[in-house]
């Protein structure tokens, strides 16, 4: 029974990094906006969080369905086959 539990638990990992892999975006996307980010007068590039939302936007950057609060730039929508 264990074994079967660790077989799925590892099918489950194999169908999320896949899904996580397809709705990644272009290494060029995220770092437009990270740049753009980082000459924001509201980046705090000690913990490289957004004063506006609170985001860290090493992270958020990454997210296609992430925006800007103040707008400088938009979220993105990813049309998986």
């Amino acid at each position: 029974m264990l074994e079967k539990l660790k077989a799925k638990i590892q099918n489950l990992k194999v169908k999320s990094d896949e899904f996580l892999e397809s709705i990644k975006l272009p290494e060029e996307i995220r770092q437009s906006r990270y740049s753009i980010c980082n000459d924001c007068e509201f980046f705090f590039k000690p913990t490289t969080t957004c004063l506006k939302c609170g985001c860290v936007m090493a992270a958020k950057t990454y997210l296609p369905s992430a925006s800007c609060p103040i707008g400088k730039w938009q979220h993105i929508n990813i049309i998986r086959e």
